[in-house]
């Protein structure tokens, strides 16, 4: 009878295979882009099946993005993703390879090659003091979330 049900399930991941994936909103609360950002968010609006927006203003959100099913493309991609003119900072122990990126003094990006994906975080607006951190902190969460 065991084996019965082993089958089942083996059948629905086959015929819904995201139905337990998470998606971007699923990997970073409101409660913890409110504490990189240093005011309350709205809960995260999806963008497409790749990014999550958390916003308090118009000029002030936390963003997202996960670029999965790349492939051999993967780190390739990841490359192209690197802004040429920001200040660019090499962190460790996240993924294979990640930056941290700032345009200003208050609009930071985490870039992260994993094994399997790019995952990017960008905090615009909000907090300057921290942000670094913050947004570090944040990327380990995501990334023990996926």
């Amino acid at each position: 009878m065991r084996f019965k049900y082993m089958i089942v399930f083996a059948a629905l991941c086959l015929i819904v295979p995201n139905a337990f994936a998470k998606g971007p909103c699923d990997l970073l609360t409101p409660a913890e882009a409110s504490a990189i950002l240093g005011a309350a968010t709205k809960p995260g609006m999806p963008r497409g099946a790749v990014a999550c927006i958390f916003s308090v203003t118009s000029n002030e959100d936390m963003s997202v993005v996960v670029l999965d099913g790349l492939g051999d493309q993967t780190a390739s991609s990841f490359e192209l993703t690197l802004t040429k003119n920001a200040i660019r900072t090499p962190i460790s122990g996240l993924g294979e390879k990640a930056y941290y990126e700032v345009n200003d003094g208050n609009h930071g990006m985490i870039r992260i090659l994993t094994n399997k994906a790019i995952v990017m975080l960008e905090a615009r607006g909000g907090k300057k003091e921290g942000l670094q951190d913050a947004l570090v902190n944040a990327a380990k969460k995501v990334l023990s979330r996926m």
